[in-house]
């Protein structure tokens, strides 16, 4: 998609919500339909992710990864930014 205002400046902070709920108004306002149900995680860095989704009439948008909702299904405690630091107990389940 262009910038209706042109590129980003240097150094420019672009918020990752705000440019992923654009992308999902877009897409709604557009009314781009696939051709089957997707989902879509998009990761920006190490501790934010969020999960697009197309359910065969609307898309939608969810902050985290889908690898979240698996874990608390099988109860693991829903994931904090604390607990995605080096080191957490969290962090050591994951890695096992």
């Amino acid at each position: 998609m262009d910038y209706e205002l042109g590129a980003p400046r240097h150094g420019e902070a672009i918020h990752p919500g705000r440019a992923i709920d654009t992308a999902v108004r877009y897409l709604n306002r557009r009314r781009v339909r696939a051709e089957r149900h997707v989902v879509w995680v998009i990761h920006f860095g190490e501790d934010r992710s969020y999960t697009i989704r197309f359910d065969g009439t609307r898309w939608s948008r969810q902050r985290g990864g889908r690898l979240d909702e698996l874990l608390t299904s099988f109860g693991a405690p829903r994931q904090t930014s604390r607990s995605r630091e080096r080191g957490s107990r969290r962090a050591a389940m994951a890695k096992n």
